[in-house]
C-alpha cells in the first residue's frame, strides 16, 4: 500500500510543476524560473514548500508590475527600467529608491520644459542638455545616462552629493555609486542583465499587472 504522504508529495510536485508552467507562459522569459522551481521541489524531496515556490514567483510578479508602472510615469522601456533596476541592486540601490530618484529627474526636466531658470541651470552648470534641437524634451533615459557619464568624470564629494540630491531628490545620495558607474558602465551591466535573462519587456509588465488586478 502506498505511503499516504508520499502520495500527497509526488502530487503536490506534479500541481506546482504544471500550475507554474502555466501561469509563468503569460510572463515571458519566467518559463525556465518555472522549471528550476520544480526541480527544486523534487531535489529536496518536498522540503521546499509550495508556499515559499509561490512567494518566489509572486516576487517577480509584483517586480514586472511596478517596472511597467513606473515606466508609464517617467516615459522609460520597461526593459531600460529592469535593466537600469539589475544595475542599481549591483550599487546596494532598492528599486524603490531606483524609482523615487528617476521619478524627481523626471519632474525636474518638466520643470525645465515650464521655463524655470533654476532647473535649467542645474542641467546647465552639469553640461547636460535637457531639450532637443528643436526644443523638445530628450527621453528620461538618454539624460540619466549623460548624469551618470559626468558623474563618472569627477571627484566624490560634497558638490557631487548636492547634485545627486538637486536632481534625483532624497534617494540622490544613495544613487551615486551607480550614477558613477557612467554610461559604459551601465552598458555593461545591462548587457549583463539581458544575458542572465533577468530583463523582461512591455508585454510581461502588462501580463503581471493584469495577474495582480485579478489577484484583487
Amino acid at each position: 500500500m502506498a505511503d499516504p504522504q508520499a502520495k500527497f508529495v509526488i502530487s503536490a510536485e506534479d500541481l506546482v510543476t504544471a500550475t507554474l508552467k502555466k501561469v509563468s507562459a503569460e510572463f515571458g522569459g519566467l518559463g525556465a524560473a518555472a522549471t528550476r522551481a520544480a526541480t527544486l521541489l523534487k531535489t529536496f524531496g518536498g522540503a521546499l514548500s509550495i508556499g515559499a515556490v509561490a512567494a518566489a514567483f509572486k516576487s517577480v510578479v509584483d517586480l514586472q508590475d511596478e517596472m511597467g508602472k513606473l515606466s508609464q510615469r517617467v516615459g522609460i522601456g520597461v526593459q531600460s527600467l529592469t535593466e537600469l533596476n539589475y544595475a542599481a541592486k549591483l550599487s546596494d540601490v532598492s528599486t524603490e529608491e531606483l524609482s523615487t530618484g528617476v521619478t524627481r529627474l523626471t519632474s525636474k526636466m518638466a520643470d525645465v520644459a515650464q521655463g524655470s531658470k533654476e532647473a535649467t541651470a542645474v542641467f546647465d552648470s552639469l553640461g547636460v542638455k535637457v531639450k532637443n534641437n528643436d526644443g523638445t524634451l530628450r527621453s528620461s533615459e538618454d539624460v540619466l545616462k549623460d548624469i551618470a557619464q559626468r558623474f563618472s568624470e569627477f571627484e566624490d564629494g560634497s558638490t557631487k552629493t548636492a547634485y545627486a540630491v538637486e536632481i534625483f531628490g532624497r534617494a540622490g545620495a544613495k544613487l551615486i555609486p551607480l550614477l558613477n558607474s557612467g554610461r559604459y558602465g551601465l552598458a555593461e551591466m545591462a548587457k549583463e542583465a539581458r544575458a542572465l535573462g533577468v530583463v523582461f519587456d512591455e508585454k510581461a509588465a502588462k501580463a503581471a499587472e493584469q495577474f495582480n488586478d485579478n489577484l484583487t
